[in-house]
This record gives structure tokens, sequence and C-alpha cells, in this order.
């Protein structure tokens, strides 16, 4: 193949592989569907709560890291691994992670590595898991959504409402230009089989479950 020829057929191989590549928010909305599919859990839902955790633009993002109440979107799921692991070897272990920003200091034990707290597909399948159950036990999934966040009645309903527009918007981020205040933290649980999911809120009073408490995040007032 001539030289011109070669380079040519690159580029287009190039701008293919590129333009099959799903979209970060597609990889939470995607791992989302197959978990809520797996679970019995509606996946509107579920796509909703991954934007409310890590919405970013045109939706959810999984390269979302809230670092003791901080909240951060990183460019890779590379970039996210190493300022996760970074913060770990520092000391700080309320870590949130990906598309549902489950938590290294509750979680971490649950899974083999940082990496594959990032994985959407296992993030999603943890989540699906953790509200299928709060659902089994409140048998209403608009209650478990507020769960999900916390079980103190003025937090869940402001987490609920956040939910229900998410569900209204198709999981679509109405706001493309601008930055979202830090995703919030979620509410500590047990996951069906007795899994401790400790998905933290951190709000005034501590937390439920057990560990440290601290302010509540920008917004959540």
């Amino acid at each position: 193949m001539r030289p011109i020829a070669h380079a040519l057929a690159c580029l287009l191989l190039t701008v293919s592989t590129a333009a099959a590549a799903p979209s970060p928010a597609a990889l939470c909305r995607t791992a989302a569907d197959r978990a809520a599919e797996r679970h019995g859990v509606p996946p509107e839902i579920l796509r909703a709560i991954a934007l409310v955790e890590t919405g970013r633009g045109e939706g959810p993002w999984p390269w979302t890291l809230n670092i003791a109440g901080t909240g951060v979107w990183l460019g890779s799921r590379g970039a996210a691994r190493e300022r996760a692991e970074a913060a770990i070897a520092g000391g700080e272990t309320l870590v949130d992670l990906g598309c549902f920003q489950l938590n290294y200091h509750w979680h971490g034990a649950a899974f083999e590595s940082v990496d594959a707290m990032l994985d959407p597909a296992r993030s999603a399948d943890y989540a699906a898991r953790f509200l299928a159950g709060l659902a089994a036990e409140a048998g209403d999934w608009e209650i478990a959504a507020g769960h999900y966040h916390s079980r103190t009645p003025r937090h869940a309903r402001r987490y609920r409402a956040l939910v229900a527009a998410a569900v209204a918007r198709g999981g679509v981020s109405s706001s493309p230009a601008a930055r979202p205040e830090p995703p919030p933290a979620l509410a500590a649980g047990i996951a069906p089989g007795g899994v401790r999911l400790g998905l933290l809120t951190r709000a005034r009073g501590g937390l439920l479950g057990g560990g440290r408490g601290g302010p509540l995040l920008a917004g959540w007032r």
C-alpha cells in the first residue's frame, strides 16, 4: 500500500473506532439498564440515581470521585483511579467512586481494587442490588430511592425530588453548560444477602450505621 493511502486508511480506522466508542455517559446508562434488568429494578430510577450522583454535561460521568466531601470529575478511568489511590494512600478512606458513588471505606472489601469500583458494570450491579433491597424493605421504589441517599426524612425527600426530576428528563442533564454541585454521598444500608453497604450521608448528627460525621455537601443544607 502506498504511504498516502496507508495514512488515509489509518485515519479512517481511527475515526471509525472513535465514533464507535460509547460516550462516558453511555457507559453509566448501559450499565444501569443491564443491572436493573438483572435485579428487577426500574431502569429509569437507576439511571436517574447515576445522574443525580455524578451528572455532568450530557448525563452521568463514570470517572467521578468525591474525596472527603469534595466532588471532582476526571477525564478518564485511569486518571480517576490514580487520584483515588493517591487519596487512599494518604490516609483518606471516605472516597466515593464511579457512576453510583460507592464509598471505599464501606465498600472496599467487596471489590478487589479501586479500579474495579470504577467499573461501570460492577458499580451498577452493586447499586442495583442495594436499591432492590431497599425497595423490598420499603415496598415502594420512590421511598427506596430516597433511602439510597439517606434514611433521614428531610434528606430522603430532597433526594427523591432530584431523582424524580432526573427521571422526567430521561436521565439527561438539563444544564449541559453548568458544572454541577459535588455529587451527594450515599446512605448507609444492607444489601440483599447481608452485605453491608454503609453508603455515606455526611449529615449533621453523624452517619447512619456508624462512622464519622461532617457537614452536608454544598446545596444539601
